[in-house]
């Protein structure tokens, strides 16, 4: 039993963003203009890699209004439909600004915002947070947080979490889009879903949101965040970084790439 998953994040696809209060007036934070070429270029460069599913962990857009954000989605999931490969979408905060997840479930073709599949002999599981004013946190809600239970104590299979929200704690020093500002970055219920996923068959738990790579063990399972495909590598153009994720048996290796 064995399986490669491709993880990208982060891509914002659409216009080159610009936030003053994380690195200045002049710095371009994330390419977006560039972004679907780069995509492009990820799925060229992974073609004799045998990859069996490729993996979107949210923020696919860089929001600007609803008719360009739906032409933009439009594009990034017509990438990955081309490509032929598998494909598994979490949504992120900046693709639901401007659309529904009616509008983005019509154009990704996946019927729900979370949902589990079983491929390869792997139980695959894509959660869905949002943003609470109520709580001041990112949050799964009472619903969906007791489907997750029921899907991870159910399973036989070995379990791969996907959320784009991270659901451990992280260095955030030197993260100038979220140092002292934990409840835009967590899972609110981080501590319970970790907790459930140490007394099941969780292998790994892959997340996005914070545009930096971090990887750590905890409790055996492997949580690590997928850096973002278009943000700048400090000298001025995207970094194009993304993740391979090895899997044999229940013993998963995990590689760190970048466009070719």
């Amino acid at each position: 039993m064995k399986m490669k998953i491709l993880l990208l994040s982060d891509v914002h696809d659409g216009e080159d963003t610009n936030y003053v209060y994380a690195g200045g007036d002049a710095y371009i934070n994330t390419f977006g203009s560039q972004a679907e070429r780069l995509v492009a270029k990820v799925l060229q460069d992974v073609q004799d890699l045998s990859i069996d599913v490729v993996v979107d962990l949210g923020d696919a857009i860089a929001p600007k209004g609803r008719s360009e954000d739906q032409n933009n989605y439009q594009a990034f999931i017509s990438l990955f439909a081309r490509s032929g490969y598998t494909r598994l979408h979490a949504l992120g905060n900046h693709d639901r600004i401007n659309l529904s997840i009616k509008d983005l479930m019509k154009i990704n073709g996946q019927g729900a915002e979370y949902f589990s599949n079983e491929i390869l002999g792997y139980k695959h599981i894509v959660l869905d947070a949002q943003w609470s004013d109520n709580d001041d946190f990112t949050v799964l809600g009472e619903e969906q947080l007791d489907w997750v239970k029921d899907e991870v104590s159910s399973s036989r299979l070995p379990i791969i979490i996907y959320s784009h929200h991270p659901i451990t704690s992280q260095d955030l020093s030197g993260n100038y889009y979220y140092l002292g500002d934990e409840g835009r970055v967590y899972v609110k219920e981080r501590n319970e879903l970790s907790s459930l996923f140490t007394e099941s068959k969780v292998m790994a738990v892959f997340s996005g949101h914070t545009h930096f790579f971090q990887s750590q063990m905890k409790n055996s399972i492997l949580y690590s965040t997928v850096p973002s495909l278009t943000e700048n590598d400090g000298g001025g153009k995207p970094c194009g970084k993304y993740l391979i994720a090895e899997l044999k048996g229940t013993e998963i290796k995990l590689r760190n790439m970048a466009v070719k």
